[in-house]
Order: structure tokens, then sequence, then C-alpha cells
């Protein structure tokens, strides 16, 4: 009885010492994330369309979040339960599913939504001009506008960027 119950101790500080080892390895690959997005100028390319958030903290957090269920599917899988973390990986797996088709339909749903009153504001223009971008509207588009710049770049940025101006 005595060994089952320091068996059982055993296998439970193991699972805290694996799941407390991907909790800082998550935190860490968070901030390497994070660090060679901000590097590779994500967050500025973002807002130059007009995403208004931090796109390297949020992979980032996505990133970290994945070490972290995997920690607690190991951690589970060495207290022997193993059904448990099989249901724990299909929730967690249908939740992110959802979430991110939910949250890219809504998105897209706000474009079409605020197009359909801009694109008449803008169908009529040739010049377009936000913040510190401006070119020739090439086309006017159901959920973005099509500009070019003096450098000869093509720009789509969404309506929802627009909705200020």
């Amino acid at each position: 009885m005595l060994s089952q119950i320091a068996d059982v101790a055993y296998d439970v500080m193991l699972a805290v010492i694996t799941f407390l080892i991907f909790l800082i390895v998550g935190r860490f690959v968070q901030m390497i994330v994070v660090r060679v997005l901000q590097e590779l100028n994500l967050d500025y390319l973002l807002e130059k369309i007009g995403v208004e958030f931090s796109g390297s903290k949020i992979v980032g957090t996505i990133a970290a979040f994945f070490f972290y269920l995997w920690g607690v599917l190991i951690a589970l899988s060495q207290l022997r339960l193993e059904k448990i973390a099989f249901f724990a990986a299909a929730i967690a797996a249908a939740v992110l599913i959802l979430l991110s088709i939910t949250l890219g339909f809504t998105d897209t749903i706000r474009n079409f939504l605020i197009g359909a009153y801009l694109r008449k504001k803008y169908a009529n223009k040739k010049e377009l001009k936000i913040g510190n971008i401006s070119g020739r509207i090439i086309s006017v588009g159901r959920t973005k506008i099509k500009i070019m710049t003096s450098k000869k770049e093509i720009l789509e940025i969404p309506y929802k960027a627009l909705k200020r101006d």
C-alpha cells in the first residue's frame, strides 16, 4: 500500500515538473516569436494596412498556448490518464478551430458591411490618401480597395481601415 502511494506521488511530481518545464519553454518560445516577428516589422506592416492590434504578440501567444497544451497532455499521459488527455486535446482543437473560423468570418462580414457603404463613397474617386499612404485607385471591391502608390506598389486596403476617414 505504501509503495503504491509512493508511486502515485512520484507520478504526480513528475507530471507537475513536466508541466512547469513546458510552461517555461512556452514562455521562452513566445518571447522569441514576438522578437523575431517584431524584427521582421510585422506590426508595422499590419499597421500600414489598418490592422489595430499587435500581430506579433498574438502569434507569440498562440505559439505559447500550444506548448502549454502540449505540457498538459504529456502531464496527463504521465498520470496514465490518456483518455482524458485525448479528450482534452480534441476539445482544445475544436475550440481553436471554431474560434479561428469565427474570428476570420467576423472580420470578413465586418469588411463586407462597411464596404456596402464605403464602396459608393470611393467608386468615383481617382486618388486615395489614408494616413501616410496615398495612391491611385485601381479597383473598388466588396471588402477592400486596391491602390497603386507612386512607387508602383499595389496595396489592398480593407474597408475597415478606411472607416475612420
